[in-house]
């Protein structure tokens, strides 16, 4: 995924202030989540927001509210792609 300029992508930190969420500046939508743990990153794509959402899996459900912040590293690490880069303009 790549962004045609750093000007159309909101990052923000929510929550437990751990992950960056990647958002369209134009319209709202998230696109990335990244988390830095060490020197590896670790990030997921919303699907939905790709032309080809079928090539990736089913859909992951998850309830981060409910998850204290060293579960939510186990579980980024469990699901999420490992060692992600972005590029950003």
């Amino acid at each position: 995924m790549r962004a045609r300029s750093p000007a159309d992508v909101r990052i923000e930190r929510q929550g437990s202030l751990q992950a960056e969420f990647l958002s369209c500046q134009a319209c709202g939508t998230l696109l990335v989540v990244r988390w830095q743990d060490g020197d590896r990153a670790y990030g997921a794509v919303n699907a939905r927001a790709l032309a080809d959402r079928a090539a990736f899996g089913a859909e992951q459900p998850a309830s981060p509210k409910q998850l204290g912040a060293g579960q939510k590293t186990e579980r980024w690490k469990a699901l999420w792609f490992a060692d992600v880069g972005l590029d950003i303009g």
